[in-house]
């Protein structure tokens, strides 16, 4: 990829991405002010996303038509990711092994944060006693902070360009 591309890129995305997790933090809270800000970042971080994911498409080779792929968010720029690296000669570059790791981390990060909120909203009947307890240990936040982690690096790990020349 064009070095040019690619710091668009990590501009459009990361700073999408950023957006979109501090806009859906804010909606999360039951204070007022903070609900009307969130729905803007939202809003504001999609064209820039999409900005990202149109110059990630077109520092692959592609047509920067192909990065509006970008409408459908993280799963859109794993689309993205998919795609095969056009080099100057036509050839396709293959799919590297750390990239299809994080690939595969993203939804098992994703999960392990839902997991993580679900504990913090539900009770669970005790086997050891017949009445609700509510989990008020530490595994909802380790949970939602072990998900955040595994979902940032992988795409931490998916915007690295392990070539070997």
């Amino acid at each position: 990829m064009l070095p040019k591309s690619q710091i668009r890129t990590n501009i459009g995305v990361g700073i999408g991405i950023a957006l979109q997790v501090v806009g859906f933090l804010l909606v999360q809270f039951n204070d007022p002010d903070s609900f009307f800000l969130g729905p803007p970042l939202i809003l504001i971080s999609i064209p820039v996303f999409i900005w990202g994911c149109m110059n990630y498409a077109e520092g692959k080779g592609h047509s920067k038509w192909v990065g509006l792929v970008g409408l459908a968010g993280v799963l859109g720029l794993m689309i993205l990711i998919i795609l095969p690296n056009q080099n100057p000669d036509g050839s396709a570059q293959p799919m590297q092994v750390h990239k299809l790791v994080a690939l595969i981390s993203i939804p098992l990060g994703l999960g392990i944060l839902i997991l993580g909120r679900w504990l913090d909203d539900h009770e669970y009947a005790s086997i050891w006693t017949s009445e609700s307890v509510r989990i008020g240990q530490p595994w909802p936040a380790v949970c939602m902070a072990l998900g955040v982690c595994i979902v940032i690096g992988s795409l931490v790990l998916l915007m690295v360009d392990k070539r070997r020349d």
